[in-house]
């Protein structure tokens, strides 16, 4: 049976990044909006943050049924469900360790003034305010944080099993190449290890900056 809870158990520890993200918006939201669910099943959790869905835990019969029911836009798994009326994408998650001492003045202070353009001109499809939004309101609860580096930012969503998983990588279009980006997330690891996904079409762009391939999960696509 699949059922709503109005938070996670105290005890719970994810270590990997399906969890991590559960954990993360259920820290930050918990059961106050209805745009963000939380579920438990026999073997795991599922969370819905307006029409996407994450699962974590093990597969379960009912999920399909429940998909089915729910109609989120995307469902990201870590395991493969037959769902109808959704395409299938392979993400790979990749990790790196990254540590140039050079890199020095990275804030973490930040406005919307501050990453707007860099955003916008990214990821020119977005609703940068509805991004920000969400973002201001995970940082206020002390679950992730945002990073700026001359002319690149990117997003921790969330550290889980000793690992930071990063989100919205991105640089101003006329200042790629620079070494902007790799400085950034030497400030961001100091050593430590990052984690990123990648849909099909930006896994070459992890790799050429040095990152390593570690493996794949499933995100359904509503067709």
């Amino acid at each position: 049976m699949i059922r709503n809870i109005p938070g996670l158990p105290g005890s719970y520890a994810p270590g990997d990044y399906h969890g991590g993200k559960i954990k993360a918006y259920s820290d930050a939201y918990g059961s106050r909006y209805d745009f963000c669910r939380l579920y438990e099943y026999d073997s795991g959790y599922v969370l819905i943050f307006n029409a996407n869905m994450v699962i974590s835990g093990s597969a379960s019969e009912e999920l399909a049924d429940f998909i089915a029911m729910t109609a989120p836009h995307t469902v990201e798994s870590p395991f493969c469900i037959k769902l109808n009326g959704y395409g299938e994408e392979n993400v790979t998650r990749f990790t790196g360790r990254f540590d140039d001492k050079s890199a020095i003045g990275c804030r973490t202070e930040l406005c919307a003034d501050d990453i707007r353009q860099i955003f916008t001109q990214s990821f020119a499809d977005t609703d940068f305010i509805s991004f920000y939004s969400d973002l201001s309101h995970r940082v206020r609860h002390g679950v992730s944080k945002a990073f700026l580096y001359n002319s690149s930012f990117a997003v921790c969503d969330f550290t889980a099993g000793g690992t930071k998983y990063l989100s919205c990588l991105c640089t101003l279009p006329g200042k790629r190449r620079n070494g902007d980006m790799k400085r950034l997330l030497s400030c961001i690891s100091r050593g430590d290890e990052i984690s990123v996904t990648a849909r099909e079409n930006t896994a070459d762009i992890y790799r050429h900056m040095g990152f390593s391939e570690q493996d794949t999960h499933e995100l359904y696509i509503m067709t």
